[in-house]
């Protein structure tokens, strides 16, 4: 399925969003307040949120959060705002 969706982006996408209820459900003590929401709340947040993929080294600035499926968060330094 991880070489399908390497080659799919808009599968890749779907297959993501149509996790975050189980992986908020099945790990509640690192989704943070997400844990809290009903499963119809987390569907709607999923299905509105923004979408990005982002290769080693990309930077983002998410100004109200964000939830990381794969990989690893640093807080920036040296930036010019």
């Amino acid at each position: 399925m991880l070489a399908m969706m390497k080659k799919n982006n808009k599968f890749e996408e779907k297959v993501y969003r149509n996790s975050l209820v189980y992986n908020v459900k099945h790990n509640p003590g690192a989704a943070g307040v997400l844990a809290s929401l009903s499963e119809l709340s987390l569907n709607e947040i999923s299905s509105s949120s923004i979408y990005y993929k982002l290769d080693k080294g990309e930077n983002i600035t998410l100004e109200y959060g964000g939830y990381l499926f794969v990989g690893s968060i640093q807080t920036a330094t040296n930036v010019n705002a």
